[in-house]
């Protein structure tokens, strides 16, 4: 009788997570490192100061480590014979995304609770908070480094279905998040050399909804009273776009031919754009 097709597979899972356990322990180093400077320098637990390291350091390490991820979990679909082996295995598509997936994002989900558990004990004994607001805290530090994970995984995932390499999936994955604001910069310092008056890069960026890195910094650094997010919003509009993402990229992945690994771009209406951005 023929073996039924798996939708996850463990061995999958679990040998990432020990073959690139380094990558996820360089992230939680980098949090605690950054954590630990930030109390050190206040002297105690602020309140506002957490909520700003979420933003910030959500949003720089999670985009940095996003792309590490997924060219770690993802780096079989890059060689031909090891794509071809993987492929071999009795999984389905969906399942090996679904594994390999949930190896990369757990990179940076299970830190991000690691370090705010990390976080409790100063928060109940340097602070005059009371137990339930250092809990609300640290629930939304959670929250937002978490939605932060989610947003810049999902998009590093996309990009991983439509690159053949791992060079080329970092220059995708630079162009999704910074194409449209590079561009524009570019044409507003042109316009600045012939209209008086215009100055190219004093002002937020027209598309700056289209680079999620820039977009949330813009919007996620006024932090009002009790350190709650102004426009806090976005984080669940871009974590949507991210999941929507990596939604797209199982049928991606499932249209994907596993000869054209090694290739810059495997989709081939996809190649002219990326010429042309480059360009």
């Amino acid at each position: 009788m023929k073996p039924a097709k798996s939708y996850f597979n463990t061995t999958v899972f679990f040998r990432n997570i020990r073959r690139n356990w380094p990558l996820w322990a360089l992230y939680l180093f980098a949090w605690i490192v950054t954590t630990i400077i930030e109390i050190v320098y206040r002297g105690h637990f602020y309140e506002n100061s957490v909520i700003k390291s979420a933003i910030y350091g959500g949003l720089i390490f999670n985009a940095v480590f996003a792309i590490l991820a997924a060219l770690a979990v993802y780096s079989y679909m890059f060689e031909i014979k090891r794509a071809s082996l993987i492929h071999s295995l009795p999984t389905r598509r969906e399942g090996l995304f679904l594994s390999s997936f949930a190896s990369g994002l757990s990179f940076m989900i299970v830190p991000n609770l690691i370090i705010t558990l990390f976080l409790l004990p100063f928060g109940l004994t340097m602070s005059t908070l009371s137990t339930a607001l250092v809990f609300d805290y640290l629930l939304r530090f959670l929250g937002v480094t978490c939605a932060c994970s989610v947003i810049f995984f999902g998009i590093a995932s996309f990009c991983a279905m439509l690159a053949g390499s791992k060079w080329s999936l970092a220059l995708v994955y630079g162009i999704v998040n910074f194409a449209a604001v590079a561009g524009e910069a570019i044409v507003r310092w042109v316009l600045s050399l012939f209209v008086f008056g215009l100055t190219g890069f004093n002002s937020e960026p027209i598309l700056a909804a289209f680079s999620p890195f820039l977009q949330l910094g813009y919007k996620l650094e006024e932090v009002g009273e009790f350190g709650r997010i102004v426009n806090w919003y976005w984080l669940p509009i871009y974590a949507a776009v991210g999941f929507a993402l990596s939604v797209a990229a199982v049928f991606l992945y499932k249209k994907r031919h596993i000869e054209t690994a090694s290739d810059p771009i495997v989709i081939k209406q996809v190649r002219p754009v990326f010429k042309y951005v480059m360009t």
